[in-house]
């Protein structure tokens, strides 16, 4: 009955694929400006366009398009920060559909992208594709994204020693007040002019953290988080916070660790480039602040993924995966006989591994409410959470 949702969701999502490669690759032998923007446009429609006709994505898109309905009525209604909350007003006052709302945010998402990769375009082709992978959970969450392109603009411009970029900071805030968290860490890891550890006590603490960690770490933190708030909801999170780090906040609870097949393909995908930051940052490929963040995000992810509400924290510094793994690829691929075989076979594999996720996840995903476009939305506004529900 559904397969044709099926066919033409694969072939959307292929095709979006595709284009970010495609573009990836001009982007990458462009020497002007005006090129990189010339070729970056096609990916940035097509992403946006994609993402932003998706109907039913996932459950905030339920919790969303209530309140953008009732915040059409009453744009006090609702615990949201105020840019966010400006942002629904502007988009209601001029009486728009709520998923010309989403395809906004797929938009900023990846506009950011291309402005946070532009300075390592060199490997853009790997680092668009990765970026598939990294952002997967912008199709649940849907401000938290939001709120990390406008970090993302924060962080190109904080590379570049611009203060324009504490704007982007405070929009960043004003969108989700989460990212007060994620802007500060970055703000202090800037001046960190070197990487505090060799590889493999990376290698290491990654390892122990995927097999071993446990969200009770993160309780040292318990003094100091009543420092981050900022308003009811982030006030609410601090006077809960050992109830997060339980799994007892919420209806979500604790996840179970993935199989074992899955977190050794994970360390696998992880660990080339833990091997080649020395060599990036000695040859000023990447900047401490891409290291250092993407290091802490790797190690930090497997603990926070047993917790939806820390995941979202340790997601937002992997994105600096983009530039770290991306640039490592690229490096060790168009090294010519630099490296031996074996280093280029680790490097293959890794690849591998990072990028399966993509492709399994599209062809893996059969249930109909997970792949409907707008035009299947046949009169409806939302899709029965009970579908969600079940797959948790």
């Amino acid at each position: 009955m559904y397969d044709h949702v099926r066919i033409i969701y694969l072939l959307l999502a292929v095709a979006n694929i595709a284009m970010l490669v495609y573009s990836g690759v001009h982007m990458m032998r462009t020497k002007t400006d005006k090129g990189y923007w010339a070729y970056a446009w096609p990916a940035i429609l097509m992403y946006t366009a994609f993402m932003g006709l998706r109907f039913g994505r996932a459950i905030d898109y339920s919790v969303y398009v209530r309140n953008y309905a009732e915040m059409s009525k009453d744009i006090s209604a609702g615990d949201y920060e105020p840019l966010f909350r400006a942002i629904i007003f502007v988009f209601t006052r001029l009486g728009l559909h709520f998923q010309c709302f989403i395809a906004f945010c797929a938009f900023m998402l990846i506009y950011s992208v291309m402005h946070f990769l532009k300075d390592y375009k060199q490997a853009m082709p790997y680092m668009l594709l990765l970026f598939m992978w990294e952002s997967v959970m912008a199709e649940n969450l849907i401000r938290w994204y939001l709120a990390l392109a406008f970090l993302m603009l924060f962080v190109t411009f904080l590379r570049r020693g611009n203060p324009i970029g504490y704007l982007f900071a405070v929009a960043a805030v004003c969108t989700h007040a989460g990212m007060l968290v994620l802007a500060v860490g970055l703000f202090a890891l800037n001046w960190v002019k070197f990487v505090p550890f060799p590889p493999y006590v990376w290698q290491i603490l990654f390892i122990l953290s995927v097999f071993l960690g446990t969200t009770q770490i993160f309780s040292v933190f318990t003094p100091i988080v009543d420092l981050l708030v900022l308003d009811d909801r982030s006030e609410s999170y601090a006077e809960q916070y050992e109830d997060i780090l339980e799994g007892e906040f919420g209806s979500l609870g604790t996840r179970e660790r993935a199989r074992t097949i899955t977190l050794m393909r994970t360390i696998i995908a992880y660990s080339f480039p833990i091997w080649m930051i020395g060599t990036l940052v000695k040859e000023k490929v990447i900047k401490h602040l891409d290291a250092n963040c993407f290091l802490i995000g790797l190690v930090a992810n497997p603990i926070c993924k047993q917790v939806e509400i820390l995941e979202r924290f340790s997601t937002g510094l992997l994105l600096f995966s983009l530039v770290v793994s991306g640039c490592s690829y690229w490096y060790v691929f168009s090294s010519g006989n630099k490296y031996n075989k074996y280093w280029k076979a680790f490097a293959a594999v890794s690849f591998f591994c990072y990028v399966w996720p993509i492709f399994s996840g599209l062809f893996y995903r059969t249930e109909w409410w997970q792949m409907l476009f707008i035009w299947d939305a046949n009169g409806r506004d939302t899709i029965n959470y009970w579908f969600y529900q079940q797959k948790m």
